[in-house]
């Protein structure tokens, strides 16, 4: 397993610039008057895929255009937000841990999105997450063995450098010479193993309403 933590200049060097720039960093402020953050993939110009926990007791979401966290941040508001219907926290904490953010304005161009693709249990993952390291919340890639366990809507991989803030942040695999995006990282379980959510299961009801 492999730890990457580069500038995004040299990062898009390495990787495929498209799937740095689908990522996106969301600022969540609760109803409770406190701010966290998670991170979210592009999947249509005016739509981000994160997970559900993230959305838990929100009353307002940005999302931030840079991949890190700064003062001089520009902002897109979130209009609105839905959690999946079946996401139960009080049942699984990752069963159906997916949501969708729809924003003011869109942040990338149509031909700039990432395809969605099943997950390849035979096949290494790429994790893009924002989380906390050293106080600060910048972009952290990481190449993953191949999933442990692999269900329908959901797979296991081993991942021991999962932050607060990755949650929602996207999986991607490459084909042919392509990357796709087949999964969002939802939670840290124990030191070593961590639950993921295959986008591919949720097609459907992520792209209910095709005009976004």
């Amino acid at each position: 397993m492999k730890l990457i933590v580069l500038s995004f200049l040299f990062v898009t060097s390495l990787w495929s610039k498209d799937i740095v720039e689908n990522s996106f960093i969301l600022l969540t402020k609760k109803i409770n008057g406190y701010s966290y953050v998670c991170s979210g993939v592009a999947i249509s110009p005016k739509k981000i895929l994160t997970a559900a926990h993230c959305l838990d007791q929100a009353k307002s979401i940005k999302v931030i255009k840079e991949k890190t966290i700064g003062y001089r941040n520009t902002y897109i508001d979130v209009v609105e937000f839905e959690q999946h219907p079946d996401y139960n926290k009080n049942y699984s904490y990752f069963l159906n841990d997916i949501g969708i953010l729809i924003l003011e304005e869109s942040i990338l161009s149509l031909n700039k999105i990432i395809s969605i693709k099943e997950i390849d249990p035979t096949e290494k993952v790429y994790r893009i997450g924002f989380g906390s390291r050293d106080g600060t919340n910048v972009m952290n890639l990481f190449e993953l063995s191949p999933p442990i366990y692999n269900h329908n809507s959901y797979f296991f991989v081993y991942d021991s450098n999962s932050y607060s803030g990755d949650s929602g942040g996207p999986i991607f695999q490459k084909f042919d010479g392509d990357y796709y995006l087949v999964g969002i990282h939802s939670t840290l379980e124990g030191r070593s193993k961590t639950f993921n959510v295959s986008v591919e299961y949720f097609y459907d009801w992520l792209f209910s309403d095709l005009e976004i």
